[in-house]
Formats: structure tokens, C-alpha cells, sequence
């Protein structure tokens, strides 16, 4: 029986501790007492506690401590397969965006451009450190996403085994592991944003899972989803995820209040993203050289389903890797064939939904992570591998519970799933390891994407690039040609064909293209840098200094005022040149150009 002191005992503690703790401290088996809850309760209220009792049981039944113990040497080989398949990317060289982003950014190592807004917080804080620490060496900036790439993987065993089972996390967390398609966010460092703020959102989503083993995870969560926020202005979004998990294991009732938090927070994001997206759209349409299609808007109806049925190609066959996905012209019948990849897989959402509940979450989970790059405005590409980092872990799992399935389903044949699963994780490691090579430095990136992506525009002119770099100016024309063949508004190939035209000597031409850069990017003061050199030696000092001065209005650069300064002494005008030389040593005392030219005039 219960005594008055025990009754008043549990009225009181019982929204605060669990059943078993009130049961250990009244000395009062747990029966009892929900018997008595049971008489002294509404029916509804009752069957809610009971309900979330039987879910507690359900995902505390797994200990931190106890899977780590049993799974320990697991962990460990995870660690070093990762290791394993990304080891030969160490010693890459900075390459695309690596190189104005980190090697030429002047401003990598200063405070104020880390704090200068909240996007992208999280990376130019790492950077900053690393720049001072390591300077400008590849391999330490690249080390950040393969030790993001561990947490994440050994994240999502502990998720995993929580929500499902062992053995799937297994399977799951080993495919995660070497999976070629996440090469792009892991070997390029500029494709770290994806890799770290999915390695904060999946910490903040097993702090949450684990919330009740440790009433600090709740507050733990919170602070991971705020640094995942501070990574990536298209995060905002994931606080659905949450949501989600709630739906497919009938807790939503009673863990809504719980989602809260990441809601607001998600919506004061949200509302930066949005002023972001605005600029971006207004970006894309002033300078087509933002990304490969230019401005414009896509048609949902043809860009969803093509994008996730190249997705899901992508995880299940990665022969086709490339940073730059430009082979996207569909035929009727190929479109057709999309569509029907996505109809499948929407159709295996409502299924699972409504047969297998929990299994849901996973492929609504890929659909989530999906929803920045799937904006009818070409602010992005349409495919990129990048993209689909976090998603990956939803397809992956289900492969995972596919395997864990036969390995159950055949048990006489459990050798046979077992050698199959080695085999594929074994080609998948193959896989990564050789696309790791085609990142090793911008040669070798632009001619294997040549092979994947021979209607890319940007590629051509990055293998134009290349060919000059090698000398071989004349292949480097035709290479900058294509590209304009491609793209007739391409600002920045009209200006590399410019530049080779003018070291092959061909100054009409050079003077030409030039132009044309100029005209489809106004912006773009290197062109009128460079016209104004060719104008300089041709003696043309008028031409040369009205390019002088449009460059110096759009980078005011202290080389470019220097430039301005010798011409005005090339055209007489001594007054005018001291005046320029003055505003030159202000901004650089040391300079010995300006004070030699100074003392002479």
C-alpha cells in the first residue's frame, strides 16, 4: 500500500523525476504506482504518461557509456578507415575557390573580417587559428574536414543504434564512412561549410536523443544547432528534421514544446538567409559568372525530380563525380525516367510512413537536407555532391537496414550478406581513394572534369588555364574559346582569351576581348588594368589613363594610383603626377617608387 507521506511524494515529484527514481526513493514498486496514478488521474492524461513512459524505454534503452564500452574497437577501425581512404588527399594543393578564398585572401588572419557578419562564422573562425598556427599549408585546413567527417560518422552509429539497432548502425555508419560522394565536401577544403555544419547539426540531434540520460544534452543541443546556424546560412531549415522525428515515432504530442528553441532560432536565421537570397538573386543576375547557368528561373516540375533522381544515382553508382554537373540536358524519355525515380521514392516515403513509421524519417530526412538547393532560382547548382552531404546519411541508412534485413531474413547465408556488404564498402574505399587524386591540385581537377563535364563552360576556361600555365598558349585559346561558344556572356573567359591573346601578341584582339569582359562585366577591373598597359606601350597615354581611373574607381588599389601617377608624368603633367605620388606615400610612407619620383620631379 501507499502512505499519505509517498502519495504526497509523487504528486509532486512526478513531472520532474522518472518512475524509477520515484520508486527507488518511496521505497514503492513502479506497478503501484501507476496504479494509483491510474485512480487518481483522468483517463487521457493517464494514457499520455504511459505513452511516454513506453517511449522512454524505448530510447533509453541504449547506455552512452555501454554502447562505447561494447563497441569501443569499432569506433576505432572507423577512425582509421576514414583515415584510410583520405590519406592520399593530405598533401593536396589549394585548389578552385581554396585559392582567393584562403591563399590569396589577405584578410584570412584579421579578427575584424571573422566578425565582419554571422555567415560562415563557425569556418573563418577554424581558418583564422589555422592560418596562425599553420600558416597557409593545405593539408592542416583539409585535416578540419576529415576530423569533421570522423565526428559525424561515429555521430551517426551512436544515432543510429539509438533509434534503430546496432547492426544497421553498423552497416550505415561504415558506408557513411567511405562513401565517394561526400569526397567533395571532405578532399576540397572549400567544401567544408557542408561537412562541419552537418557534423554540428547530427551532434545537436544526438544530444537531443539523449536528453534524458543528462538533463545538460537539452541545453547542449541548443548550443551545437546555434554553431551549426553560425556555419551556413542554409541550415536554417534543419529544425524541421527535428520535427520530423517526432511525427515518425509518435511523440510529437508530447515533445513539441521541446522543437521550440530550434524553431525561433531557425526563424531569426531564417530571416538572414532570406535578405541573403534576395542579394544572391540580384548578384546572379548583374554578374552571369556567379554560377554556370546564369540568372533565370527553373521550372520545379523538370528541376526537383531531375535533381533528387541524380542524387540517388549518385549514392547508389558514383561513377560520374564531377564539381561542375553541367551534363543536365534531358530528352523527353530521360526526364521521363527522373520522374519516375522521384514517384518511386515518393512513393516509398508514404509507404514507410504508413507501414514502417520510423523508417520514414531517414529518405524525409535526405528530402530536408535538400530543400536550399531545390529554389526555382538559379542561385546554385542545380547538382552539386556537396549539397547532398547530410542527406546522404537517409539513403544510407536504408541500405544499411536493407542489409541488416537479409543478414536476418537468411540466416544460413549471413557469411554470403556479409562478404557481399565488405565487398561494397571495399570498391566504395577504391572509389574515394582515386577521386582524392583527381583533387590534387588544379591540373589534375580541371582535366578529370573535362571528362565529366565537356559542356561546362567554367571547366574550359579553368583548362585554358591550365594549358597556359603549361605554355601552351594556343590550346589555351581554343579551350577560352569554347567556353564563350558555351557561355557568349562569360566576362571572365573573354578576359583570359584577352590575356593569352596578348602574350601570343595579338594586341588587336587582345584589346578587343578585353572589351568584350568589360561589357558583360563592368566590374571587372583587371581588364581595364591590362587595356591600359597595352595602351601604355603603345603610347597611347590618354586610353591608357582613362582605364586606369575606371579600375581605380572599382579597387582602389595603391599599385593602380601608382599607374595613374606615371602616365600623368608620360603626358606632362607634373602638377597633376605630384598630386597622385603625395596620395600614394600617404597611404604607403615606404614606398621608394613614389619617393625616387617625388625627389625627380
Amino acid at each position: 500500500m501507499i502512505n499519505s507521506i509517498a502519495k504526497k511524494y509523487i504528486k509532486k515529484n512526478i513531472k520532474n523525476q522518472s518512475l524509477a527514481e520515484i520508486s527507488a526513493e518511496i521505497n514503492v514498486d513502479e506497478k503501484e504506482i501507476l496504479n494509483y496514478l491510474k485512480r487518481i488521474w483522468k483517463e487521457d492524461k493517464f494514457k499520455k504518461f504511459v505513452r511516454k513512459l513506453q517511449v522512454k524505454k524505448q530510447i533509453n534503452s541504449i547506455s552512452i557509456k555501454i554502447l562505447f564500452k561494447e563497441y569501443k574497437y569499432f569506433l576505432m577501425f572507423l577512425v582509421g578507415v576514414v583515415f584510410a581512404v583520405y590519406f592520399n588527399s593530405l598533401n593536396n594543393a589549394f585548389v578552385s575557390d581554396d585559392i582567393a578564398g584562403i591563399l590569396h585572401n589577405p584578410n584570412i588572419g584579421s579578427l575584424g573580417y571573422v566578425f565582419s557578419d554571422f555567415f560562415y562564422l563557425t569556418n573563418k573562425v577554424i581558418r583564422y587559428f589555422i592560418f596562425h598556427l599553420f600558416g597557409l599549408t593545405p593539408m592542416f585546413y583539409r585535416l578540419i574536414n576529415i576530423f569533421a567527417h570522423i565526428g559525424s560518422t561515429i555521430l551517426l552509429f551512436f544515432i543510429v543504434a539509438k533509434i534503430i539497432n546496432k547492426k544497421v548502425a553498423v552497416y550505415a555508419s561504415l558506408l557513411f564512412a567511405v562513401h565517394p560522394i561526400l569526397t567533395e565536401s571532405i578532399t576540397w577544403i572549400g567544401g567544408s561549410d557542408y561537412a562541419l555544419y552537418s557534423l554540428f547539426f547530427l551532434l545537436s540531434f544526438f544530444l537531443y536523443l539523449y536528453r534524458d540520460a543528462n538533463k545538460r544534452f537539452y541545453v547542449y543541443s541548443i548550443i551545437s544547432y546555434i554553431f551549426m546556424l553560425a556555419t551556413s546560412e542554409k541550415t536554417f531549415h534543419l529544425f524541421l528534421i527535428f520535427a520530423v522525428f517526432e511525427l515518425c515515432f509518435n511523440t510529437f504530442r508530447l515533445n513539441w514544446k521541446k522543437i521550440i528553441p530550434y524553431f525561433v532560432l531557425s526563424t531569426i536565421w531564417g530571416i538572414h538567409y532570406i535578405s541573403a537570397l534576395f542579394w544572391r538573386i540580384n548578384a546572379v543576375s548583374e554578374n552571369y559568372t556567379v554560377v554556370e547557368q546564369g540568372g533565370g528561373v527553373d521550372n520545379p516540375l523538370l528541376q526537383i525530380p531531375i535533381a533528387i533522381s541524380e542524387y540517388l544515382k549518385l549514392i547508389f553508382w558514383p561513377s560520374g563525380l564531377t564539381i561542375y554537373h553541367s551534363e543536365m540536358s534531358f530528352n523527353y524519355i530521360q526526364y521521363m525516367f527522373a520522374l519516375a525515380i522521384f514517384l518511386i521514392f515518393l512513393l516509398l516515403i508514404i509507404w514507410l510512413y504508413l507501414k514502417k513509421r520510423k523508417l520514414a524519417f531517414w529518405p524525409i530526412l535526405f528530402f530536408i537536407s535538400l530543400l536550399p538547393f531545390l529554389t526555382p532560382f538559379r542561385i546554385s547548382w542545380l547538382i552539386a555532391e556537396r549539397y547532398v552531404y547530410l542527406g546522404s546519411i537517409g539513403i544510407i541508412l536504408l541500405i544499411g537496414v536493407v542489409f541488416n534485413y537479409f543478414e536476418n531474413r537468411f540466416k544460413y547465408a549471413k557469411q554470403y550478406v556479409l562478404l557481399v556488404f565488405s565487398l561494397v564498402v571495399f570498391v566504395l574505399s577504391i572509389r574515394t581513394i582515386v577521386r582524392n587524386k583527381d583533387w590534387q591540385n588544379e591540373d589534375t581537377l580541371w582535366i578529370a572534369t573535362s571528362y565529366t563535364s565537356p559542356s561546362s563552360s567554367q571547366n574550359h576556361n579553368n583548362l585554358g588555364d591550365v594549358y597556359s600555365r603549361k605554355g601552351d598558349l594556343n590550346r589555351a585559346v581554343k579551350e577560352f574559346k569554347k567556353a564563350i561558344k558555351l557561355k557568349p556572356n562569360y566576362a571572365d573567359a573573354y578576359h583570359n582569351l584577352a590575356n593569352t591573346y596578348e602574350h601570343l601578341g595579338k594586341l588587336d584582339k587582345a584589346i578587343t576581348n578585353y572589351n568584350l569582359a568589360i561589357k558583360y562585366n563592368p566590374n571587372l577591373w583587371q581588364s581595364y588594368q591590362n587595356l591600359a598597359s597595352i595602351y601604355f606601350n603603345q603610347k597611347n597615354y590618354k586610353l591608357a589613363l582613362e582605364n586606369l581611373q575606371s579600375a581605380y574607381k572599382i579597387n582602389p588599389d595603391i599599385n593602380v594610383l601608382n599607374n595613374i601617377g606615371l602616365v600623368y608624368i608620360n603626358l606632362g603633367n607634373k602638377t597633376k603626377a605630384k598630386e597622385i605620388f603625395s596620395q600614394v606615400l600617404k597611404v604607403d610612407p615606404n614606398n621608394k617608387n613614389a619617393k625616387q619620383i617625388m625627389d625627380g620631379l
